[in-house]
């Protein structure tokens, strides 16, 4: 759990009890409220939430954080755990792995305050030095498993990776960097949300 989230006093039980109604999840998620720099919240869009065989939607994005998980022990054992290999995106790596082993079941009810601050310039989904490498890491790691992923979701995976960094690049001020990101996204996926970011070489437009 990350240390500015918080779980509501429910979110364990109706885990527990979904994933006894499910033996073949063995991971369970949840919606999130997201609260932005301590001010305003929003409620994450239910119809987006990815559940079922996500062995190769896995790489398409990235869909859960593991605040918002609950993961059965023999699973995650089997799983190896997290590559403490990483500094970023050890959680998505893991459920790379995690969903090749298992189904993942979602509950559309928000148990979870989901803090994201922008402004801190020390938070780590903040930064960018070493990201580029953890994300080649995770590619070379994986790299089988990618290639058998469908051509659309090979492509959603370049865009997904493209837009992450911009928005990294984004928020250290690096404003290049983040153009040049964007064109990747855009590249990969054409899209008039892609082009607008690009145009304006803004990293986050919500319509």
């Amino acid at each position: 759990m990350d240390d500015d989230d918080e779980w509501f006093p429910e979110k364990i039980e109706k885990q527990v009890l979904y994933q006894q109604n499910h033996p073949d999840c063995g991971v369970v998620a949840c919606a999130r409220i997201y609260e932005y720099d301590f001010t305003t919240t929003k409620q994450e869009n239910t119809n987006k939430l990815l559940s079922g065989d996500l062995s190769k939607l896995i790489f398409a994005q990235i869909p859960y954080t593991t605040s918002s998980l609950l993961i059965r022990r023999d699973v995650v054992m089997d799983a190896g755990c997290f590559d403490e290999n990483l500094r970023f995106w050890q959680e998505y790596e893991l459920m790379i792995r995690l969903c090749q082993m298992t189904h993942v079941g979602v509950i559309s009810e928000p148990l979870l305050l989901y803090r994201v601050v922008h402004k801190d310039k020390h938070r780590i989904t903040n930064n960018i030095s070493g990201w580029s490498d953890t994300v080649l890491y995770i590619e070379r790691k994986h790299k089988k498993l990618i290639q058998e992923a469908p051509d659309y979701i090979q492509k959603k995976h370049r865009a997904m990776i493209a837009k992450d960094g911009a928005k990294r690049a984004n928020r250290t001020g690096d404003k290049a960097l983040c153009r040049k990101y964007l064109g990747d996204a855009l590249c990969y996926e054409v899209n008039l949300k892609n082009l607008i970011k690009f145009i304006f070489n803004i990293s986050h437009v919500d319509r």
